[in-house]
């Protein structure tokens, strides 16, 4: 995946196309959730935390064989009732700008940007006539920016985890090694606290990530499952909602 700051100059004639095609994802079995919606993401994947620079990163564990996400279809179709808030914001991403500045990055080659103006009718320009970003950018933006906001309070809570040494590598199943890039709460840990400490556990966010975290390892199974099956389940959910109806949480267009 290449992401580049997104730039009037270099991106200007560029449209995306309206899809709800997930193939870009197949080959991810680790994706960051953040925030309030690791709750709605525990209910369907495994979130278990990842040490990369400095930073706990919860992650949605998707798949057991590197390269393969069956949640997703051989025709692009995704095949749970939840889509993580950055997929949904794919091709935008959050980057760095040179001063070390968030500011919208883009997925240059993706086949869901187009330059053809045939697709006009089924297709969302990135910036108006003038070099002005469009109603999509600026949504874009907006989503990414509350993404943004949902990590820096997660990653606060990550560190309350990390100074009370909560954290230990995942085991999945009994009598396994621990993974030595995934971790898990020690719930034993939690319960050798004493008061003062186990008090910390009261900052914001911080009950509420554990207890989602913890009863999303109940969803290990599903992992084993054949394709097949997913598909099946999914079929018998009905809706690919990506989040129950009465929160707005990173909604991103319609797409």
């Amino acid at each position: 995946m290449s992401v580049t700051v997104l730039d009037p100059e270099r991106h200007g004639s560029l449209r995306l196309l309206q899809s709800t095609d997930f193939s870009f994802a197949r080959d991810r079995i680790m994706v960051p959730v953040w925030g309030q919606e690791i709750p709605h993401a525990a209910r369907f994947f495994p979130v278990v935390f990842m040490p990369r620079d400095d930073q706990w990163i919860p992650i949605a564990l998707m798949g057991l064989e590197e390269g393969r996400n069956p949640f997703v279809s051989s025709r692009g179709k995704w095949l749970a009732d939840y889509i993580p808030a950055v997929l949904r914001a794919h091709p935008f991403y959050s980057v760095e700008s040179g001063q070390g500045e968030p500011v919208l990055g883009i997925e240059e080659n993706d086949p869901s940007l187009t330059e053809d103006m045939t697709l006009e009718e089924r297709s969302l320009p990135l910036f108006e006539a003038d070099g002005t970003p469009s109603e999509l950018t600026h949504t874009a933006l907006s989503v990414l920016q509350q993404i943004r906001g949902q990590q820096e309070h997660t990653w606060k809570a990550m560190r309350i985890l990390e100074r009370l040494d909560l954290l230990a590598p995942w085991v999945p199943r009994s009598g396994e090694r621990g993974s030595s890039q995934l971790y898990a709460v020690d719930e034993t840990a939690i319960k050798n606290l004493d008061d003062e400490r186990f008090l910390e556990l009261r900052e914001p966010g911080v009950l509420a990530l554990i207890y989602a975290h913890l009863v999303s390892l109940r969803q290990f199974h599903s992992l084993q499952k054949s394709h097949s099956q997913l598909w099946l389940a999914a079929k018998q959910q009905g809706s690919n909602a990506l989040f129950p109806q009465e929160s707005d949480l990173f909604i991103f267009g319609d797409r």
